[in-house]
């Protein structure tokens, strides 16, 4: 600190540390953010498959009210939603924290102490209280690098929170549909029961009559039997779906009855055309690794600026009261101000080190920015191409059940002319619903392949259509 009577020379000194801080800042450069090396194509490999950013909350436009409640109330209730919420809230506080150090410090002090220094010193006492301030001036932006770096972490934390929305959005539909195709499934099956159990009394009586042998009585009941664990099996898949959606949806298990009311009239939103580079500039989770880089690239500014001085300004207010024994107490103001300069010398290579973690850690970053972009066009392409073949496999079961039905009644036609037994009747009604239930497998595969293409095609939007981050500045 330097002495307060001596106004005009802490003047001078002040005067030439800023000017030498000065002068060195003008050397400062910031950090630029690396720039990719993956190579973004022009256009889709699965070009004839009309695809673009998902429109937001498509699960309303879907046809299915029960289907949009669920997806609501698991965006509101989902656990890992809430646990990504209060990351986003930690990432925002800890960059206001870093913020703060940039603003004027200002504390109050207060103390009282009694004794003596050295055994040749009277015994004293004092009472002291006022007020200290300091700021650091940001000559070489390395608290603003610092802010900035906390800024791009409290986004990447909002894109997770965004890229888990969709997903979870995503997984309820999935979950949802696949469990309303078990339902139907279900049904058919009881109904396929019913007819082998038909079918197996048949045989029973034609064996009696003498028109099957033995094995071929078996083999009725065996299909009874297989059919029976098949559906079992269909009834076990059903409750479990029911169970993951539960969890999805931040309910108890065993709560929910859906009724899947509107499915005949479901329909997934097309997405609207978007080029490959479009789509990484939308996704979040793509977006997500960007800010880890910009974030990265900051930090390594913020290491390299230790290198430089630093210029703190200091300020001491206080009331005094102090007493030697054996004479009277004295009181007053003291007042002091001063700056200070420092500027690492050796440090044993520290400061060097630290940059080259942070270098590293950039380098990190990068390689999973690329990554994710790998991964997000060669998803976007595997669901192209995975619901383009849904559609055409539907297309197939649709015309195979077509036909099982027509032969079904065919057969019931021949049997009331008496040209076939009723056997033949019952294996025609057994093709048909075996033809159902395959269809449904279709429909519901195509109902998912639906949802991914929404999901790997969903961006950052919000319920306006509007970014719901914006790209912040490098």
């Amino acid at each position: 600190m330097f002495d307060t009577t001596q106004p005009r020379t802490l003047l001078r000194n002040t005067a030439a540390i800023v000017a030498l801080s000065l002068s060195i800042a003008g050397c400062a450069t910031n950090t630029a953010t690396p720039t990719p090396s993956v190579a973004i194509p022009t256009a889709w490999h699965s070009g004839t498959v009309d695809a673009g950013s998902s429109p937001a909350a498509w699960w309303r436009q879907a046809g299915s009210a029960e289907l949009s409640a669920l997806i609501d109330q698991a965006l509101r209730d989902n656990r890992d939603l809430r646990a990504a919420a209060a990351r986003v809230l930690q990432a925002r506080a800890l960059a206001d924290e870093v913020d703060s150090e940039r603003q004027l410090q200002l504390n109050g002090v207060a103390g009282a102490s009694r004794g003596r220094d050295t055994v040749l010193d009277p015994r004293s006492s004092r009472v002291r209280a006022g007020l200290q301030a300091s700021w650091e001036a940001d000559l070489f932006g390395a608290k603003a690098q610092a802010n900035q770096a906390a800024l791009f972490d409290s986004e990447h934390a909002e894109l997770a929170r965004q890229g888990m929305e969709t997903v979870i959005a995503a997984e309820v539909a999935t979950a949802y549909l696949d469990a309303a195709s078990l339902a139907r499934r279900i049904r058919v099956g009881e109904q396929s029961l019913e007819k082998l159990a038909l079918a197996a009394q048949v045989a029973s009586r034609q064996f009696d009559a003498g028109r099957l042998t033995r094995p071929e009585v078996l083999t009725r009941e065996r299909q009874h039997k297989a059919a029976q664990v098949d559906q079992a099996g269909l009834e076990s898949a059903f409750r479990q779906r029911l169970f993951q959606l539960s969890v999805l949806i931040g309910a108890p298990a065993g709560e929910l009855d859906p009724k899947f009311a509107g499915l005949d009239d479901l329909h997934l939103p097309a997405p609207a055309g978007l080029l490959p580079g479009e789509l990484l500039e939308r996704r979040p989770d793509v977006q997500q690794h960007l800010r880890a880089v910009n974030a990265e690239a900051a930090r390594v500014g913020v290491s390299r600026r230790e290198l430089y001085p630093r210029l703190v300004f200091s300020w001491d207010n206080s009331q005094e009261r102090a007493r030697i024994d054996g004479s009277s107490a004295t009181r007053g103001v003291a007042l002091g101000y001063g700056v200070t300069l420092t500027l690492p010398i050796l440090d044993g290579g520290r400061i060097r080190a630290r940059i080259q973690v942070s270098e590293a850690r950039l380098q990190e970053a990068m390689a999973g920015y690329e990554k994710a972009m790998l991964e997000s066009l060669a998803d976007a392409e595997t669901v192209l191409v995975r619901h383009k073949n849904a559609a055409a496999t539907l297309a197939l079961t649709e015309d195979s059940l077509r036909l099982a039905r027509e032969n079904a009644n065919h057969a019931q036609r021949l049997f009331l002319a008496g040209q076939i037994d009723r056997s033949r009747v019952v294996d025609s009604e057994l093709a048909a619903l075996q033809a159902q239930d395959i269809r449904l497998q279709a429909l519901a595969s195509y109902w998912v392949a639906g949802v991914d293409v929404l999901r790997a095609f969903s961006g950052t939007l919000d319920a306006d259509g509007e970014r719901a981050v914006q790209p912040s500045a490098t």
